[in-house]
């Protein structure tokens, strides 16, 4: 077993980044984001659908999970300033991205980011999001009132009842929730840039926030390959497909493998 990677690993700020099942002798790392308001738990089963060669790591923001006191981040830039120093410690080895939703639009941000330092991520997976250049049709939520930011949570769906019917949790969870939503509602079309990196991504028929041909939109921003694959739910088909979706990502990073 190789010692350094083990070194590694206990360098890596947990705050930031969870690790459901460390495997220090992966051959590559797969960094997830989450949608709006959820916490890097909802990949904890994810390692038990890849083969050892590739490590699950998942983005903790401030605001929710672990640091659900901490003030959450309100932009963007904000969140790319803070993230990518954290992430140094994880580019010894080739990575990958993935996001659902709002964690899309992070993933593509990050790849941007990294590829600035010349880091070139092996692929990058998007899900239940348009792509950068497509405008947002959705009215923004995130300055509503607290009655018509719940109900339009609850409309959703992604937000367990529970949360949003007990006002003690309602009101702690709130301010991590208000902030993905500005993130997200604030991103778009700005200088939108190719990445030379192969992009696929997962759109649901019955998806409503999320259209297939707004998530076809990620076509126009990589100048490497393109692909898509329809998944069955709704929105947060990341969880009603959850086997479908991983064996497609699994699928894909071993074909890159054995081209490399």
């Amino acid at each position: 077993m190789n010692m350094n990677h083990l070194v590694k690993n206990k360098d890596i700020n947990e705050n930031w980044l969870y690790i459901p099942e460390p495997r220090p002798e992966a051959r590559l790392r797969l960094i997830c984001f989450p949608y709006a308001g959820a916490n890097a738990s909802i990949f904890k089963m994810w390692p038990k659908y890849f083969s050892e060669d590739i490590e699950v790591i998942a983005v903790r923001l401030p605001g929710k999970d672990l640091r659900l006191r901490e003030k959450p981040l309100c932009s963007m830039d904000q969140i790319m300033t803070e993230l990518v120093p954290q992430l140094e410690v994880l580019l010894d080895k080739p990575i990958a991205l993935f996001g659902h939703s709002m964690g899309a639009a992070l993933a593509y941000e990050l790849a941007k980011k990294l590829m600035t330092k010349d880091t070139v991520p092996q692929h990058v997976f998007v899900s239940a999001c348009r792509g950068p250049m497509i405008p947002r049709r959705k009215k923004s939520i995130h300055d509503m009132s607290d009655n018509d930011f719940r109900n339009e949570l609850g409309r959703m769906g992604g937000t367990p009842p529970v949360i949003l019917n007990d006002d003690d949790l309602y009101n702690l969870m709130a301010p991590g929730l208000r902030a993905d939503f500005e993130v997200i509602e604030a991103w778009g079309y700005d200088e939108v840039a190719l990445l030379n990196v192969p992009i696929t991504s997962f759109y649901s028929e019955n998806d409503q926030e999320a259209f297939p041909e707004e998530v076809e939109g990620w076509s126009q921003v990589s100048s490497a390959t393109y692909t898509e694959h329809e998944m069955s739910g709704d929105h947060f088909f990341i969880h009603s497909s959850e086997a479908r979706l991983l064996h497609a990502i699994a699928k894909t990073i071993d074909r890159s493998a054995n081209t490399d």
